[in-house]
């Protein structure tokens, strides 16, 4: 199509890059072409995804939801590892949910999220933050409850006390568990001793004897001569949101096994298979398709798309 970027119609540009997206530029070209019969070189995807990640804003658009007066807020950040062109970096990735998002699946006590939004770039902590809290603000109405997820991060854990200090901070259950376990490990060498003990910390931990917990496990450490100092430090120190038996009774996640899950759904599926290097330009471009598409909001990109071609058909008039 004459005067557009590439000479493709809006419309095939957006396939293209909603393929691009979904898998590796080889087999969205050979997907294209199974359908249409337009043979187009994988090199074309791939400068095509990164034409529009560079007319792509860093976040998206994000559109206040109609809830329920009870919904509450959840917000979870992590990182994860993607190999470029200079070794592994990191890229931290940002969910955002509310409780009327949860739904159960069929008649089991299994769930998952119907909706969320999400956040990712490689970028330092404070630039990362910043566009965080530009999402929150839009996300989050005043006065709804707004509970924060994390792993126990020195830079989350900052964030939330600074920025959102209102809010409820909850460290993730399972990694704290899997730092009372690692104790257990060091102060107990037999197994089924080692077992006995986890299980019964663990209901401690559910019924929010953080403290208690820790205050056993360094009289066992100091009765076998075993150091478990930076164990200590770190239950202690996030003992304030580990109150586990109040945040349950008030029926709010205590594990962020969401975020997890969107490392692989929104980074990993699709940019840490084998084989793959990316560029520094690479990730960012892709990243933005990613989380618009994981997010529901491609119609960004395809209004981009429109956009751009119209711009470029007018200048061309």
């Amino acid at each position: 199509m004459k005067g557009t970027p590439f000479g493709y119609s809006p419309l095939v540009q957006e396939d293209m890059l909603h393929l691009s997206q979904l898998c590796v530029y080889k087999d969205a070209s050979e997907t294209f072409m199974r359908f249409t019969d337009l043979e187009i070189n994988p090199a074309q995807y791939q400068r095509m995804v990164q034409y529009y990640g560079d007319e792509l804003g860093d976040m998206i658009e994000v559109v206040p939801q109609t809830e329920s007066v009870t919904a509450i807020h959840y917000t979870m950040v992590d990182g994860s590892m993607v190999l470029t062109d200079d070794g592994w970096k990191e890229v931290k990735l940002g969910r955002h949910f509310t409780s009327d998002d949860i739904k159960k699946v069929g008649s089991e006590k299994r769930q998952e999220i119907s909706c969320s939004t999400y956040h990712a770039q490689m970028v330092d902590s404070d630039s990362f933050i910043a566009s965080m809290d530009r999402i929150i603000e839009r996300a989050v109405h005043k006065g709804r409850e707004h509970v924060f997820l994390n792993d126990g991060a020195i830079w989350i854990e900052n964030w939330i006390r600074e920025n959102h200090p209102d809010s409820i901070s909850i460290l993730d259950f399972w990694h704290g568990e899997a730092h009372v376990n690692d104790a257990v490990k060091i102060i107990t060498p037999e197994s089924k001793e080692q077992k006995k003990l986890m299980a019964a910390y663990k209901e401690m931990m559910l019924e929010g004897k953080v403290l208690e917990v820790a205050a056993l496990l360094e009289v066992n450490a100091k009765q076998v001569g075993k150091d478990i100092g930076g164990i200590l430090q770190y239950l202690r120190r996030n003992a304030y949101r580990m109150e586990y038996d109040k945040y349950r009774e008030r029926g709010l996640m205590i594990g962020s096994g969401a975020i997890e899950a969107a490392h692989r759904t929104v980074i990993q599926s699709r940019m840490k298979l084998s084989g793959q290097r990316w560029a520094k330009a690479g990730v960012d471009a892709m990243l933005k398709l990613r989380v618009r598409y994981e997010s529901k909001r491609w119609c960004e990109v395809k209004n981009e798309v429109f956009k751009v071609n119209f711009k470029c058909l007018a200048n061309a008039a």
